[in-house]
């Protein structure tokens, strides 16, 4: 599952617009459905004073629709590039620009850590996953969204997949090998939400 690119120098030349427009345009095509499931399942999880991780949070739209449903979220927003994150400054978050399989944060922290279409652009997707769950408390979860090769693939989902490798934005992970990381790691339940499209959603609840 190891990839041969550098994420960083892949997003490096986006500004916000670009990378709003792009993310946009995928969503239309294969991943819409993924996003509203697990949209609609976190929502489902979110209270006052949530400790919340929104990793590869790019121009913190997500952020944006979480803190509208609930405005007392304790939310962090983590992405590789600057350029991106900077476009959330006016968030009441905190920000950090790191890297998903090396995260400068303390063990058990979040009650909630989501990376959505980011885990793919890892150099290292397994240790990302194992990084998130490292920092997520006990009975806390983990939510995750990203490309993947489906028995349902068609021409479309393929032409995308096509794209994404080509121009170095991330690969399609394997379902199967993630969900074994997360039991791996600690997660005690999994919940794969049902959604079309070359795209994988899951919610891991950490065990004790």
């Amino acid at each position: 599952m190891n990839s041969h690119f550098s994420t960083p120098a892949a997003y490096d030349h986006f500004t916000p617009t670009l990378y709003d427009r792009l993310h946009a345009r995928f969503l239309r095509l294969s991943g819409g459905e993924g996003q509203s499931a697990i949209e609609g399942a976190v929502t489902a999880l979110l209270r006052p004073g949530m400790r919340i991780l929104d990793a590869g949070c790019g121009t913190g739209r997500l952020a944006r629709r979480l803190l509208k449903t609930e405005p007392q979220l304790d939310m962090t927003l983590l992405d590789c590039s600057p350029k991106l994150l900077r476009a959330s400054c006016d968030l009441p978050v905190r920000r950090l620009y790191g890297d998903l399989t090396n995260l400068a944060l303390p063990d058990r922290h979040f009650d909630l850590t989501l990376a959505l279409w980011v885990i793919e652009a890892s150099d290292d997707p397994l240790r990302a996953i194992r990084e998130l769950l490292r920092i997520t408390r006990p009975g806390g979860y983990v939510g995750l969204l990203f490309c993947s090769r489906t028995d349902t693939s068609d021409m479309i989902d393929r032409i995308v997949e096509r794209a994404v490798i080509l121009k170095g934005t991330g690969q399609f992970l394997q379902t199967n090998a993630v969900v074994d990381e997360l039991i791996a790691s600690g997660a005690d339940q999994i919940r794969q939400l049902a959604c079309h499209g070359p795209a994988t959603a899951l919610l891991a609840r950490i065990g004790a």
